[in-house]
């Protein structure tokens, strides 16, 4: 956000702003599905910053499966609250 108070912004600018946002989205999609980069990039900041760090544990889990072996556990999840519903 720019303010919290109604500002007058620049039609040329908000023009360009929109016609960055789809690339910025295929940007930010394609680096969230390559969990190797993600590590690598933000395995620094897992020392220094416990959430981002907890985050990334929860990535390496759900995602890589690298804690339980299998990466696979929310199919089965969503499969029993289904049921349970």
């Amino acid at each position: 956000p720019i303010s919290l108070l109604p500002q007058a912004y620049p039609l040329s600018e908000f023009r360009r702003a929109v016609s960055l946002a789809s690339p910025f989205d295929v940007l930010v999609d394609r680096i969230s599905r390559d969990g190797n980069f993600l590590k690598e990039a933000l395995d620094d900041v897992r020392g220094v910053d416990e959430y981002t760090g907890k985050l990334l544990d929860l990535y390496e889990e759900i995602y890589l499966g690298e804690k339980n072996g299998k990466g696979d556990d929310w199919g089965s999840l969503s499969s029993f609250l289904l049921q349970q519903s």
